[in-house]
């Protein structure tokens, strides 16, 4: 025979929420986010200009380590979000959108290429309204 249930929604009870979200803790991450996006901009920007192939060297270490740091953030602030639908749409676009980007950089066939590229704008401009919109969701929240 089972024990009973006693927990407190077997009790009537309602289902405890997730717990509530530091937002200042989130607004640093978010700033954070941003002080990151804008040296990876500046990176890709020194990029164009001529340089020896040290200082290339140099900058992609420092941009694959920047993007590391950007995805983490990225996936800290969205697991914030207390909207499991709003997550769930996000880690959806946020899949296919890493699929596309490795799939990119596998292929040398310029009608893929251009097929991904077409594919990969409207993507990323959804991937960030739902992000944005977790952001402001949570903090409002």
């Amino acid at each position: 025979m089972e024990a009973p249930d006693t927990s407190p929604t077997a009790a009537g009870a309602a289902p405890s929420a997730s717990p509530p979200v530091d937002k200042n803790a989130l607004r640093e991450k978010v700033r954070e986010l941003a002080t990151v996006s804008g040296d990876l901009e500046m990176l890709t920007r020194q990029l164009a200009r001529p340089q020896s192939t040290v200082q290339v060297n140099l900058l992609h270490e420092r941009m694959e380590q920047l993007t590391r740091q950007q995805r983490s953030l990225v996936q800290h602030i969205a697991a914030q979000c207390p909207d499991a639908e709003r997550r769930t749409q996000f880690e959806g676009l946020d899949k296919r959108l890493q699929s596309l980007r490795a799939e990119v950089q596998e292929t040398r066939d310029p009608a893929v290429l251009e097929q991904h590229r077409a594919e990969i704008d409207p993507l990323v401009d959804a991937w960030a309204r739902v992000f944005e919109d977790m952001v402001v969701h949570t903090l409002q929240g």
